[in-house]
């Protein structure tokens, strides 16, 4: 298991297309990613929970990649969410 602090930068709030988009890249690795804000705690394949998680642009996330293809997956999202 591995955990990326990251900023998130990709806009001003959490959309649900971006959301959708999260999901999408996930999807594309063997690993499980999850997101860490505050109290919560969610699969990227949760669009509803992550809307939750109300992410604001400047506030920090943890990315949580478990599996074979973890560091590829984390950073893979880790970029999306730093709007690189």
């Amino acid at each position: 298991m591995l955990k990326f602090d990251v900023k998130y930068e990709a806009g001003d709030t959490m959309t649900p297309d971006f959301a959708a988009r999260l999901a999408q890249e996930a999807s594309r690795y063997s690993s499980r990613v999850s997101l860490k804000s505050g109290d919560f705690l969610l699969g990227v394949d949760s669009l509803i929970g992550i809307m939750a998680m109300n992410m604001r642009r400047g506030g920090m996330v943890t990315v949580i990649a478990d599996g074979a293809d973890e560091a590829e997956a984390g950073r893979c999202i880790c970029r999306l969410l730093s709007g690189r």
